[in-house]
This record gives structure tokens, sequence and C-alpha cells, in this order.
């Protein structure tokens, strides 16, 4: 303890006779997504999480603000780089864990502070030798690998409640409906069997042209918004993907496939399709603590993944090229839905063995 107390001496003595150079922590964050951060592959989501850090207002601002109220704790922008220290992080591991932040996002908040402090060093006055919370470390962060993906009787409950003509008991006929909440309806069941059929994320499927699609060909082009350098994914439409694509070109209103009538904020078919499963029971207490989250937009996408795997016609490096992964242990995750080849051979040689054969009552 009184060594510390002595190097912070010296080092408060430095800075005061400009012999060693300080920086706030803001700034020296700010420095390296400037010099590195910007040019890495997951840049855009980096640069909201440091928006996000220090309190600052995001880009898109969204209309129920739940994602801002739940981050109540902040980073001090003024606190100097050296004076970053082992107390700060736990502070922020207990804030964040006690609203409701998962432990990959706080995994890769502290991240940003770690490739921080190497970055500056040698330039700046940085901390010594710091305890970064990790998952072997402290428990509490241990990421969660479960994957939320749906049955067969849940995919039918969704789209029965995601129906635009499905009657409501206490309106005798679906008039009462206008003209534009029956086009917000059908967008969101279109939406999910996009999703469901596609495996795309939500993001890449309203941002999606048509010019991306080619009803004569039955191809679609996607686009991965998630990577740094233009990625593009060829996929082929489905018997219903192509009736309802076919249906909507006929329709359409927008360059889009899914036009949106809102600027800025989260988009209206998403948010219908999210009550829709909160109405099909598929959020219910027990299936969130079993299946470790609750049912998203993004389920469809684990949906999609999780029925390739399950059929056994696709290997893991076939599911990564359709999901977009840049990197197959992303799709790692679903290799414990693969047919286990090994365990229906185990099971054929021990039925073949009479030792273990039981006589009938």
């Amino acid at each position: 303890m009184l060594v510390e107390v002595v190097t912070k001496r010296r080092e408060l003595d430095l800075i005061q006779m400009e012999k060693l150079r300080s920086i706030t922590l803001r700034k020296a964050v700010q420095e390296w997504w400037l010099r590195y951060g910007s040019k890495l592959r997951d840049s855009s989501r980096i640069e909201g999480s440091i928006r996000v850090m220090f309190g600052e207002q995001r880009k898109t601002i969204r209309k129920d603000r739940a994602y801002e109220r739940r981050r109540q704790w902040q980073w001090d922008g003024k606190l100097l780089l050296h004076d970053l220290s082992d107390r700060h992080l736990k502070a922020c591991v207990n804030a964040r864990l006690s609203e409701g932040i998962a432990a990959a996002t706080i995994i890769a908040e502290l991240s940003i502070l770690r490739r921080t402090e190497r970055f500056h060093r040698g330039a700046y006055a940085t901390p010594g030798h710091l305890n970064w919370p990790t998952s072997r470390t402290d428990k509490r962060l241990i990421p969660n690998k479960k994957s939320r993906f749906l049955r067969q009787e849940e995919i039918i409950a969704l789209f029965e409640q995601l129906d635009p003509n499905r009657k409501i008991c206490r309106w005798p006929d679906a008039e009462y409906r206008t003209g534009a909440l029956k086009q917000d309806l059908q967008d969101a069941f279109d939406l999910a069997i996009f999703l469901l059929h596609t495996g795309c994320r939500p993001s890449e499927a309203l941002q999606m042209p048509w010019d991306d699609i080619d009803l004569e060909t039955r191809t679609i082009e996607v686009r991965r918004l998630k990577s740094l350098t233009p990625l593009w994914t060829g996929l082929v439409m489905s018997d219903v993907l192509h009736e309802m694509l076919s249906r909507r070109f006929t329709e359409a209103r927008d360059q889009y496939v899914f036009p949106d009538r809102i600027n800025g904020g989260p988009r209206r078919q998403c948010r219908a399709i999210k009550r829709a499963m909160d109405r099909a029971g598929l959020n219910e207490p027990w299936k969130v603590e079993r299946y470790g989250g609750e049912a998203t937009t993004y389920t469809l996408r684990d949906t999609y993944a999780s029925l390739l795997a399950q059929s056994g016609r696709h290997t893991l490096h076939e599911i990564r090229d359709l999901l977009g992964h840049t990197n197959v242990m992303t799709t790692q995750k679903y290799a414990r839905l693969l047919p286990q080849s090994a365990a229906k051979a185990a099971a054929k040689t021990l039925d073949q063995l009479d030792f273990c054969t039981v006589d009938s009552v």
C-alpha cells in the first residue's frame, strides 16, 4: 500500500514538472478509436459501445428509451488514464451486472479499455499492472452460450398470432382495422417469413432493396452489414419465400422490400413480431430461464440455423457461409444440434447385444 502511495506521488510530481504526459480517459479512448479501432471489422459496434460507456447521446434515439434507462452507471471521461485502477474496473462490473447487462457486453466494454491502455503505453502515463476481470477470475462474466431457437409448435403459434386476418374475440369482425394497420400487420407477417427462410439479420432484411432480389432466378444477394469490407452472400428462395416476395413486388411502394414509415428508432415490424411472440407464450418465465433468454426477432435467425443443423444435410462450414459468418467459431454454437453419427452407431451396437434383453412381464 505504501509503495502505491509513493508511486502516485512521484507520478504527480513528474506531471507538475511536465516530464510525464497525462491524458484523460475519454480522450485516450477517442485516440485509440481514430487510429486503430475504426479500422476493425466490428468498428460500428465499438463506436456505439464507446458512446454508451461515457453516457453520450447515440446517433439513433430509441422511442421507448429502454436501453438508455438501463445504463445508469457511466465512466468519468475526465478521469486521467494513469488514475485508472482495479477499483474502477470492479465498480464497472458490479454496476453493469446490477443493470442486467449481459456478460459478453461487459467483457467487450472492458476490452475497449484494455486495448486503449496498451495502445498508449510509452506515449502517456498509463496505470501499472491492472487485474482485468475475466470469465476465469469472475464466474459472473461467463458468457451465456445458449441460443434461443423455436420448435415447430412454437413457430406455428407465432404465425397464428402474426396472421393479419386473425380474429379478436372482443371484435365481431376485422373491419375495425384501418388500411395502415392492415399494412403494418402484413409487413410483420412477411418479415417473419423472410427472416425464417433466409437467416438474415433483422437489420439486413430491413435495409434490403429490390435490386438485390431476382424473382426470375429465385436468388437473393445479401449484404452483410457487420463486415467491415463488403461481403455478399447469395441465397436461393424457397417456394414460400418466392410466393411472398412476388406478391410484395406487385404491391411495391418503395425501393426497399420492407419500407419503414418511421424515421429513426426501431422498426415497427420488429416490434410487432416481438409482441406476437409474447402473445404466443414464447417468453414465459420458465422458458426464458430454461433457454437462457427471451425470444426476439433475432431468434428467427437462430431458428433458421438450427433447422439446417438438425436436418443433417449441411455441414457447419456450409451453415457458416449461409449465415455470413467470417469465422466458423461463431457458428460453433450450432454444433450441438448436428446429428451425432457416432451416437447412432453406438445405439445400433448395443441393440445387437443379447445380454441386456429384458423379458416382458
